[in-house]
């Protein structure tokens, strides 16, 4: 009897521990209007192919802390960078590459980080936290590429990030 009671109790305990994965839009014109709605900012990751979340750390392996950010405090977007609209919202972004990171302010209208390639789990998490509080003003954005050349087609976050903590 009590070996069932502290199997169940594990069990219950291990799944506790399992990161839910939140739920992703699926383009950025109505990731931008549920942005707004709710105020929160949103984070773009661009990779390559649909399998989103899996890669958004270097590692590829998101922890519970990250997913638990992602939920809590932001619109979740995934552009595949391999598509040709993919390649064009990169480019509009200020991206060098198919793979990157591009987070706004709770307006949607300012770019606050931008980061080309993959970011570490742990600084993931640090500019999630950073750029996800409430308190976080936006006044240029920071990252580790250049302002983006004029372009024809540009996305809101129009203001011009490593991930300074």
């Amino acid at each position: 009897m009590y070996s069932s009671i502290a199997l169940l109790a594990m069990t219950a305990c291990s799944l506790a521990n399992i990161p839910v994965t939140p739920a992703w839009e699926r383009d950025y014109s109505s990731a931008r209007q549920v942005g707004g709605k709710a105020q929160k900012p949103l984070v773009v990751f661009f990779g390559s192919g649909t399998v989103n979340w899996r890669q958004i750390t270097r590692e590829g392996k998101p922890d519970a802390d990250i997913f638990k950010l992602l939920s809590e405090q932001y619109i979740r977007l995934y552009v595949n960078g391999e598509t040709a609209e993919g390649r064009s919202l990169a480019k509009a972004f200020g991206l060098n590459g198919a793979r990157g990171l591009v987070i706004s302010d709770r307006t949607g209208d300012l770019q606050a980080f931008r980061y080309d390639g993959d970011l570490a789990a742990q600084d993931l998490a640090r500019c999630l936290a950073r750029y996800g509080s409430p308190n976080h003003v936006v006044s240029t954005t920071e990252g580790n590429v250049a302002p983006p050349a004029p372009v024809t087609y540009q996305p809101a976050f129009g203001s011009v990030g490593v991930c300074r903590t």
